[in-house]
């Protein structure tokens, strides 16, 4: 089975062409985002204070969201590598669309509809992401 990621546009993923389910949480969908184009481990500290800085479980929402990323990974769960200060998301670039050399045409953005105005990091993050994308200075490479 292929999996594939797009972030051009809607983020989706996709098994051998067919769609697969995302979970409705913009959070989880946000989080799949940005460890997906982050490329790097993050700290789970940073993953908590950037989604869920509350004060009740931001550690269990973070788990829960991962579950819920495994979930729509499938086959390719091995992607999400966990321990117990970092997470990261090791996707083979040739299987997303913007780090395979496709670009946004005209009047695409990516990430439509990931933005999450609570979060100022994310928003941050996001918009320096779409500028870096604009300017050509994200992707294969």
């Amino acid at each position: 089975m292929t999996t594939k990621i797009d972030v051009i546009g809607e983020l989706r993923v996709s098994r051998d062409g067919e769609p697969v389910a995302l979970p409705p949480s913009k959070k989880t969908r946000a989080l799949l985002a940005y460890l997906l184009l982050e490329e790097r481990p993050v700290r789970r500290e940073r993953l908590c204070e950037m989604f869920w800085d509350l004060p009740d479980d931001p550690r269990g929402a973070l788990r829960w969201s991962l579950s819920k990323i495994r979930r729509a990974l499938g086959d390719e769960a091995h992607w999400l590598v966990t321990d117990r200060e970092r997470v990261e998301l090791r996707v083979p670039p040739r299987r997303v669309d913007l780090m395979s050399g496709k670009a946004p045409g005209n009047g695409e953005i990516v990430l439509e509809g990931v933005d999450m105005p609570d979060s100022e990091t994310f928003s941050l993050w996001l918009a320096d992401l779409r500028r870096r994308v604009e300017e050509g200075m994200f992707g294969p490479g």
